[in-house]
């Protein structure tokens, strides 16, 4: 089966650069405050040679929350089935001691996406590089006009691989 993905990319055009929404403050809000439960991200740290204990990962977040309040978006780019938000900070800015970090692990619910979606948040080179909002399936991406934000459950299988609470992962 083949398909297809239609890549549209939303760029400034007159130079004044793109506002985030509303949606993607909250979903970066929650993706960095100090009161994410434990879960995948703590490997995630480790996985990037940070030290992956509460008080590093605090560190790490209050540094990516200082880029934020200068970073600007660049492009952002609808999949379809979500959408990327390109972002650019200034060179002076603090960097997290990471070449690559993937964090985030947060639920997005809301009646208008059947299935929900989830939203990571991209590290490069120690400054924030993109952040990923996907539908869990092939749903077209809506912006819901109401939504809730949480953190899933995670607990280790026997297999190794962290499994959370959310339907998706029940079997």
């Amino acid at each position: 089966m083949v398909i297809e993905v239609i890549l549209v990319i939303v760029a400034d055009q007159q130079g004044q650069g793109l506002e985030f929404t509303a949606f993607e403050l909250a979903v970066l809000d929650a993706i960095l405050t100090d009161d994410q439960p434990k879960g995948p991200d703590f490997e995630e740290f480790a996985i990037a040679g940070l030290e992956a204990t509460e008080d590093a990962q605090r560190r790490v977040r209050a540094i990516l929350r200082a880029q934020l309040k200068v970073a600007k978006i660049t492009t952002r780019d609808f999949s379809g089935a979500g959408f990327f938000t390109n972002l650019a900070v200034p060179d002076t800015v603090e960097r997290v001691p990471a070449t690559r970090l993937v964090i985030g692990n947060v639920h997005v619910a809301s009646p208008e996406l059947e299935n929900g979606a989830g939203s990571i948040l991209f590290v490069d080179g120690g400054i924030l590089n993109f952040l990923e909002t996907f539908t869990y399936t092939d749903e077209m991406w809506k912006v819901p006009s109401t939504f809730t934000l949480s953190y899933p459950k995670w607990r280790r299988a026997s297999s190794g691989m962290w499994i959370s609470d959310l339907p998706r992962d029940a079997k």
